[in-house]
């Protein structure tokens, strides 16, 4: 939407625990303290503009609506999940530990980053290239156009889909196969 909103769906001694500040253009959301069933929180943020998410710990963000961005940067530290629709020039993707980042929609260029035990599921996000970087055992899933540049550092795999002109560095039992 146009104006900017957060609404937080909680129990009143919940919703006390969740802290909510601007701090350099970010929307910053907290836990005061460790929340015993945080799947019972559900939050809605309503912006004209989005270019990027952190997920840090174990919480999930997804969205009802396509997201257009001309880039956006997706990152999660931890094991939290973010699930998303885009229609984004430059999608950058980084999950830190054995976070999944889902995605769906088209891209001009889609850069995953990938260490630890993270996955990145992106067949369902058509890009005209692809630029894959894992170190350990997480997996990534693309489709990629033109361009598909992948390094593996550990047991990592990428499936792709597309027909795209491919560029590799493998370190370890990782692979790369067509899907």
């Amino acid at each position: 939407g146009d104006e900017s909103s957060v609404t937080i769906t909680a129990k009143r001694r919940v919703q006390d625990q969740i802290l909510t500040t601007i701090e350099e253009d970010y929307l910053v959301l907290e836990y005061d303290t460790c929340i015993i069933n945080p799947d019972s929180i559900t939050i809605f943020i309503t912006t004209a503009a989005l270019d990027f998410v952190r997920v840090l710990g174990s919480g999930g963000v997804s969205s009802k609506q396509t997201i257009k961005a001309d880039e956006i940067e997706l990152k999660v530290d931890g094991s939290g999940d973010i699930n998303l629709a885009l229609k984004a020039g430059t999608v950058n993707t980084k999950i830190n530990g054995s976070g999944d980042i889902h995605l769906e929609g088209r891209a001009q260029s889609l850069v995953a980053s990938v260490n630890g035990a993270g996955d990145v599921r992106a067949a369902k996000l058509e890009a005209n290239s692809a630029n894959i970087k894992i170190n350990g055992s997480g997996d990534v899933k693309v489709y990629a156009l033109d361009d598909l540049n992948v390094k593996i550092n550990g047991s990592g795999d990428v499936r792709y889909d597309g027909d795209p002109e491919i560029t590799k560095s493998v370190n370890g039992t990782g692979s790369i196969k067509r899907k």
